[in-house]
C-alpha cells in the first residue's frame, strides 16, 4: 500500500491548462491586433495618398495646387505690354511737285523812294495751279526772322496774275532790310503751307 503511486492523468494538468489559456488569450489577440490594424492603417496610408485640402474643405489634387501656383507666379512676373506708339499721319500735299510761285515784280532789292504823295508799292506774282475753295495765296513782308501778312487773293485779278498793292509807309523807319515773299496756305490751316516763293529784298527811302 505504501507503494502507491499518483494516477497518471495528474501530471497532464499543466498541459491542458496552457492550451485552455492559449485557445483564450489568442482569439482577444487577434480581435486587438485587427482593431488596431483598422485604426492606424489610414494615419499610416495619409501620409503618402491624402490630397491638400483648402480653406473652404474641398480637396485639390497635386496637378492642380501645381497649376494655380505656376499661374500665380506668371501673374505676379508678367509685365504689361508697352503700347506702340503710331506715328502721326504726315498732312499730304495735293500739289504736283513742279508747282512753285513765281514773284513777277518788283525785282529783287528795288528801290522805292517814298512820300506823302507816292507810297504804295505794287507787287506782282503768279501760281500755275487754280485755286481750291481752301487755298489762297498769302503776300507777306519779312523783316528779321519775323512774317507779317499783308494781304490775301483767293483768284487772279490781273489777267493769270496777281496783284496787290501796300501803303509801305510803315516800313520805312526799319533798321534791318525787309524782303518781301508769298506763301500759298489752306483757310482750314493757316499754319499750313504748301507752297512758298522765293523772298526779294526790298529798299524804302523817303
Amino acid at each position: 500500500m505504501g507503494d502507491e503511486r499518483m494516477p497518471h492523468s495528474s501530471k497532464k494538468l499543466p498541459t491542458t491548462s496552457i492550451r485552455r489559456v492559449i485557445y483564450i488569450v489568442t482569439p482577444l489577440f487577434l480581435l486587438i491586433l485587427c482593431l488596431a490594424l483598422i485604426n492606424f492603417f489610414p494615419l499610416l496610408v495619409g501620409d503618402s495618398t491624402a490630397s491638400p485640402v483648402s480653406e473652404g474643405g474641398s480637396l485639390q489634387t497635386e496637378t492642380e495646387t501645381e497649376t494655380v501656383t505656376k499661374a500665380s507666379e506668371a501673374a505676379a512676373t508678367a509685365v504689361p505690354p508697352t503700347p506702340t506708339l503710331q506715328p502721326a499721319p504726315t498732312p499730304t500735299n495735293p500739289l504736283p511737285p513742279n508747282a512753285a510761285i513765281s514773284l513777277l515784280g518788283p525785282p529783287d532789292d528795288s528801290l522805292f523812294l517814298l512820300d506823302s504823295a507816292n507810297n504804295v508799292v505794287s507787287f506782282y506774282w503768279a501760281w500755275p495751279q487754280t485755286l481750291s475753295e481752301d487755298q489762297r495765296l498769302v503776300l507777306y513782308i519779312r523783316v528779321g526772322e519775323q512774317d507779317t501778312p499783308l494781304g490775301a487773293l483767293e483768284e487772279p485779278n490781273m489777267g493769270n496774275a496777281y496783284r496787290w498793292q501796300e501803303d509801305m509807309t510803315a516800313f520805312m523807319d526799319t533798321a534791318v532790310p525787309i524782303q518781301w515773299l508769298v506763301k500759298l496756305q489752306t483757310v482750314s490751316d493757316p499754319q499750313l503751307v504748301l507752297a512758298e516763293s522765293e523772298a526779294r529784298t526790298l529798299r524804302l527811302s523817303p
